[in-house]
């Protein structure tokens, strides 16, 4: 599967003198008639793909030609993803410019030198296994450590104080705001509440656990901190120094430095077994139990 993302990133599109096909990539000039205005729009690239294309433009495009025009119609359904054509009838001229199909590059020792300057195929796929394992094990790591962390909540239930509560939800909302121009404040609030309860619960155990078990932050590991975040970025030491030395950004990293640390402990003093199961569908699955 891997390979096959690659291919497709350097996948080519190459003019074809045929009918369209599924999954071939139209050139198009376009004018779109909603409520009695046109709006002209040249050179639009449609993707004729089965799933994500609604099935009016499907019918009209399928085996169509290079310098064929068609007038497409159609009656969105009012809950239709785009609120600007939900419930809407909407009319559009089509003519095509252009047919291109995807052509994937052929996977051999050419391939692996052109997508990474590696050796031959064989080397490739080599890098591509050890990145697999990395991921694996940064993926069972990080799991296991959620499942430590709804663990501990879980345990160390009380009730939330609903002003922090309404503290955290308008943090929320007011960044979700800056991203997105519709949010529906009733409908995170009442999906977040859960989750926003969580994380108030996880965030006072973890400094409470820190403060009973002496767990501290030295100097020396927020330097060691900033010197992988440099790396990471391939910033100058100074460079990273300076965007990190604020004091909103000094109490962050001190934070998640210190709640790294009260997870280690906790995972070091967890009495953690695995257990092997086999479901229904007879699908191999472990689960951990902290």
């Amino acid at each position: 599967r891997s390979l096959n993302y690659l291919q497709e990133d350097f996948a080519e599109l190459h003019p074809v003198e045929r009918e369209a096909k599924f999954y071939d990539h139209l050139i198009v000039d376009m004018v779109k008639n909603q409520e009695g205005k046109d709006d002209k729009l040249e050179n639009q690239e449609l993707l004729l793909d089965p799933h994500n294309m609604i099935k009016e433009f499907q019918d009209a495009l399928i085996s169509i030609k290079a310098g064929d025009e068609k007038e497409i119609e159609v009656n969105y359904s009012p809950d239709f993803h785009n609120k600007k054509l939900a419930g809407n009838n909407v009319k559009y001229r089509i003519k095509v410019k252009q047919i291109k199909e995807k052509v994937l590059p052929e996977v051999n020792d050419d391939f692996a030198k052109m997508v990474g300057g590696h050796k031959d195929l064989a080397e490739l796929k080599t890098k591509i296994k050890e990145g697999l394992a990395k991921n694996a094990v940064r993926d069972s790591e990080s799991n296991l450590k959620n499942e430590m962390i709804d663990r501990v909540v879980k345990l160390n239930f009380f009730e939330v104080p609903q002003t922090v509560l309404n503290f955290y939800l308008d943090s929320l909302i007011e960044d979700l705001k800056k991203k997105y121009r519709n949010v529906d404040e009733a409908k995170i609030r009442e999906e977040y509440k859960e989750i926003g309860s969580a994380h108030i619960r996880w965030d006072y155990l973890f400094h409470q656990i820190a403060e009973k078990e002496k767990i501290e932050i030295t100097k020396e590991e927020i330097e060691k901190w900033a010197k992988k975040f440099a790396q990471d970025y391939k910033m100058e030491k100074e460079k990273a120094e300076e965007l990190l030395g604020t004091p909103q950004n000094i109490k962050r990293i001190t934070e998640n430095i210190l709640e790294d640390k009260v997870i280690d402990f906790l995972l070091k003093n967890a009495v953690i077994k695995e257990e092997a199961f086999l479901p229904k569908e007879r699908e191999h699955k472990s689960g951990l139990i902290i």
